[in-house]
C-alpha cells in the first residue's frame, strides 16, 4: 500500500482523474460514516482517527494516506470552523 499523487486507494493503483472529478461528498456520507460522542486531544488525533474510522467504512481506503492527505491540507490553512 503506498499513496500515489496524493490518492488515497487502498489498491496503490492510481485512480482516474475524471473518477476523482466526479465524485461527490454525497456518495461518502451515509449513516455509518456519522461518528457520535467523538473525542479527540488535539487536531492530529481528531484526523487521525476519523481517518481510521473513515477507513472502517470504506474498505478501499488507506487510513495512513488519507490521514497524511488531510494533514497536508491542514497546512494550508485550518478547515474548522468557529471553535473546532
Amino acid at each position: 500500500m503506498s499513496c500515489h499523487g496524493g490518492k488515497i486507494a487502498r489498491s496503490g493503483k492510481r485512480q482516474s482523474e475524471n473518477r476523482v472529478a466526479s465524485m461527490k461528498v454525497s456518495d461518502l456520507i451515509n449513516a455509518s460514516s456519522v461518528f457520535l460522542n467523538f473525542e479527540a486531544k488535539n487536531k492530529r488525533e481528531a484526523l487521525r482517527q476519523l481517518a481510521d474510522k473513515f477507513q472502517a467504512v470504506h474498505s478501499g481506503v488507506n487510513a495512513k494516506c488519507l490521514f497524511s492527505a488531510l494533514m497536508d491540507r491542514e497546512e494550508l490553512g485550518s478547515t474548522g470552523l468557529g471553535n473546532g
